[in-house]
């Protein structure tokens, strides 16, 4: 799961928190992911859903 944060983060460039999150989503085979964070951004076949568009 690691080495796929460390993935992301440098395809991304985006915070290793941040990275973790997806990465961890993306193994469980997750096919959103929901938040509040403007700045995230749909990667490969996890789409990034703004808790603001489900209101």
């Amino acid at each position: 799961m690691f080495d796929c944060a460390a993935q992301l983060r440098a395809a991304h460039k985006i915070k290793l928190v941040d990275a973790v999150h997806l990465a961890t989503a993306l193994r469980a085979a997750c096919r959103f992911f929901i938040t509040n964070d403007k700045a995230m951004r749909s990667t490969g076949s996890l789409s990034v859903v703004q808790l603001g568009s489900l209101l």
